[in-house]
């Protein structure tokens, strides 16, 4: 696969980045709804306004070819 499930977070007073991969889980096994979004490329992000950030659409493998994604998901800075 050539998309990636990882999540890396710039702290600013340090000017370092760091892996949060471990925190970023995935539906199992197809049962329940997702934690998190799932791998792609080409997805829109913007902040909130508050404390964090929104996350829209992009692309994913699905078979042989790729699935456009319509999905709106925030994620909440003050967890990490």
């Amino acid at each position: 696969s050539k998309y990636f499930q990882d999540l890396h977070v710039f702290h600013l007073p340090t000017s370092r980045w760091t892996s949060k991969a471990a925190m970023v889980t995935q539906r199992q096994n197809g049962g329940g709804p997702a934690q998190a979004p799932g791998p792609r490329a080409g997805f829109a992000m913007w902040p909130d306004g508050t404390e964090g950030l929104f996350l829209y659409g992009g692309t994913r493998e699905k078979g042989r070819g790729t699935e456009t994604l319509a999905d709106l998901w925030r994620l909440d800075l003050t967890t990490f």
